[in-house]
């Protein structure tokens, strides 16, 4: 069972610079302060790989998440258009994926 409920909050020096939530279609939202707004789709035939598309449906952002054994976590393969893209969207992106791994297993493992 997963909540969508809960958001969280991204801060700079005590200044509110993003807001990441799930929505109910089950993608990771980014807004960020001065009002752009993201969203983080699931991709590929097993939902592997995790894409940041603007509200035109452009994607901006690929991350392909390889699971690192000897370390116990993901290793990410990024691409991107040819546009600047901020180091802080590239860490969101990250996390945002992270997130979403974490939340889907476990609504995997409360219906198993």
């Amino acid at each position: 069972m997963v909540f969508y409920g809960s958001s969280i909050t991204v801060t700079n020096i005590e200044k509110e610079v993003a807001n990441i939530k799930m929505n109910w279609k089950g993608h990771v939202v980014i807004t960020f302060d001065d009002g752009p707004e993201y969203v983080l789709k699931a991709k590929g035939a097993f939902k592997n790989k995790y894409v940041i598309e603007n509200k035109d449906g452009e994607k901006l952002i690929q991350f392909d998440p390889k699971f690192n054994w000897g370390k116990f976590n993901y290793n990410y393969d990024i691409t991107h258009n040819d546009k600047p893209v901020d180091s802080l969207f590239i860490l969101l992106g990250v996390y945002t994926s992270n997130y979403y791994i974490t939340v889907m297993s476990g609504a995997i493992a409360c219906t198993a």
